[in-house]
């Protein structure tokens, strides 16, 4: 059974680095079944012309220029243009989602599949590529597997035709199967869930800090990238107010400044809450520099000490962010998983997140962390302050999180949840199996 991983096409995932959520999705995959299964994972190569392979043991990195892309991307910006110009723009098939974008990539993928054989290709968000890949590879068997909720999203007749091409399709969390078996109820049999994962050895539980003197600060943590959806401007809102009760209260924020895309969330959502995101947003500026202008904003309005912007960190380099938090606060406004919220549980770490998305998979209420409505500062700096004022709570809830990270989203359960799926697919080649030595 060989099986080819395809990356989003900005995801460079290499074997000695994986720093985005997917880049480690595809890391812990492989080592886990690339002992009985031949891999290949393939990535954009934005640097040369040529297909550029590296190769260790039974997996093989295989890049992939991005020929014509500018092209491509030209291209789909003026049939937009023509299609808003005539009056038949549809806001629910934003051009990220043609089959033109990233067609070099998509195309040069195929044809490199066609030529080394496979037996079942996994491609990360991107539907487009699945009828491509098939034409390419007519016996081939797809899997789609959706990190956001674009299937339930995009204009459902295109992405129909495109699921036609698809023989199964993984969702990271009930929230966005549920989403998906509604919006397409043709394909509803050939869903499944595969929550993402955190490898507990790797996020090891510290011994919590039960007792405090008054000089203690008390730490709180963000981890994910600075971007509209992932409400960091009601976390400082809710920081300014916990100032006032909590002097000594630090904020560490990990994570690059990334807004996503407009159209990648904002533009597409049907959430209220989320569609007010658009005023982060201006056609005029970088959607990056507006939002970073805007929280840099907040701190300096709100006179807000205590506050610690990281950067971009490897995923080894967060831990120690984890073993020293007080509370982990994810008070996101869109959120298909969390990775960081089960890394923080695997690390012990009580969690105050919003009720949103995949979020309440996770988290359960009470047990292991504190759920707040999201959009309500108000709600969110009330529940961390419920946690300062009850240390031995929080390492109650520290040691259910890491009771629950070890029972539910170890990368073993992933790897199971998978490899179950991948056999359900009606005529596949070969059953998958591995070594369960991981």
């Amino acid at each position: 059974m060989k099986i080819a991983f395809v990356s989003q096409p900005w995801d460079v995932v290499r074997p000695d680095d994986a720093s985005g959520s997917l880049q480690v999705w595809t890391k812990e995959i492989k080592n886990r079944i690339s002992t009985t299964a031949p891999i290949l994972i393939y990535s954009p190569n934005w640097t040369s012309r040529q297909v550029e392979t590296i190769s260790e043991g039974n997996v093989t990195y295989v890049y992939v220029p991005m020929r014509g892309e500018a092209w491509t991307k030209t291209l789909g910006r003026a049939s937009g243009h023509a299609l808003k110009w005539i009056g038949r723009q549809n806001e629910r098939f934003p051009p990220f989602a043609h089959t033109l974008q990233y067609l070099g990539y998509s195309s040069g993928v195929g044809w490199d599949l066609r030529r080394r054989g496979c037996d079942l290709v996994h491609v990360h968000n991107f539907s487009q590529f699945l009828p491509i890949v098939r034409r390419f590879n007519p016996d081939i068997k797809t899997v789609l597997h959706m990190h956001c909720e674009w299937l339930s999203q995009l204009e459902p007749g295109i992405v129909a035709r495109r699921l036609a091409h698809t023989d199964l399709v993984v969702g990271c969390s009930h929230h966005v199967t549920k989403a998906i078996r509604k919006a397409h109820p043709t394909y509803a049999g050939q869903t499944a869930t595969v929550y993402n994962g955190v490898d507990t050895a790797d996020f090891p539980c510290r011994p919590r800090r039960s007792t405090r003197t008054d000089d203690a600060s008390f730490r709180i943590l963000f981890v994910s990238r600075i971007s509209p959806e992932k409400g960091v401007h009601d976390l400082l809102t809710a920081f300014s107010h916990l100032k006032a009760v909590i002097p000594n209260s630090q904020l560490t924020l990990v994570g690059a400044f990334g807004s996503a895309p407009y159209m990648y969330i904002v533009g597409l959502s049907q959430d209220p809450l989320v569609s007010k995101l658009k005023q982060f947003y201006s056609a005029s500026a970088n959607s990056n520099d507006a939002y970073r202008t805007y929280i840099e904003r907040m701190v300096h309005d709100h006179d807000l000490s205590g506050i610690t912007f990281t950067g971009r960190l490897s995923h080894r380099e967060v831990r120690s962010f984890y073993h020293g938090a007080d509370v982990l606060v994810a008070p996101s406004l869109s959120e298909a998983f969390g990775m960081s919220i089960v890394e923080g549980m695997a690390s012990g770490v009580p969690v105050v997140a919003t009720r949103t998305g995949g979020i309440p998979e996770i988290v359960v209420d009470q047990i292991t962390g504190l759920l707040v409505p999201p959009g309500c500062p108000d709600a969110l700096a009330d529940a961390i302050l419920q946690l300062y004022h009850a240390p031995e709570r929080r390492e109650r809830m520290g040691q259910a999180g890491r009771a629950r990270a070890e029972t539910l989203f170890g990368w073993s359960n992933a790897v199971d949840q998978l490899l179950s799926a991948y056999s359900a697919i009606p005529n596949m080649p070969q059953p998958v199996t591995t070594h369960r030595s991981y």
